[in-house]
């Protein structure tokens, strides 16, 4: 519901784990992240992107922030600032969008209302 936490993707993998996943990804995993990557070469590959737009890294421990980013959501708050206030901004844009426009602004979701 609020994404994978950075934490549950490199959480150690138990010995009974590892055995239990028949991981084919070319090497052995050790962290519960790279269960979603293989090593193709000298590079890491995301299993979970589309062929053809496969994500690569060359180190592994570059992985977890676009599994969260890309694949899990983002299970940060929302990091936008507005420069002016939420209201402001509900005033400049009500004649264009439907009230019920969402924003999201330093980690709060506003609903603005008509004028």
């Amino acid at each position: 519901m609020y994404g994978v936490t950075k934490e549950a993707l490199i959480r150690a993998l138990s010995r009974k784990e590892i055995d239990e996943m028949s991981f084919s990804g070319g090497f052995e995993p050790r962290q519960a992240y790279e269960g979603f990557i293989s090593k193709v070469g000298d590079y890491y590959e995301c299993g979970l992107c589309k062929d053809g737009k496969k994500v690569h890294w060359k180190h592994k421990k570059d992985a977890p922030r676009h599994l969260r980013k890309f694949h899990f959501g983002l299970a940060d708050l929302c990091r936008w600032y507005v420069r002016t206030t939420v209201r402001q901004l509900c005033d400049l844009i009500s004649d264009s969008l439907p009230r019920f426009l969402i924003f999201c602004a330093v980690g709060k979701v506003y609903i603005p209302t008509a004028k």
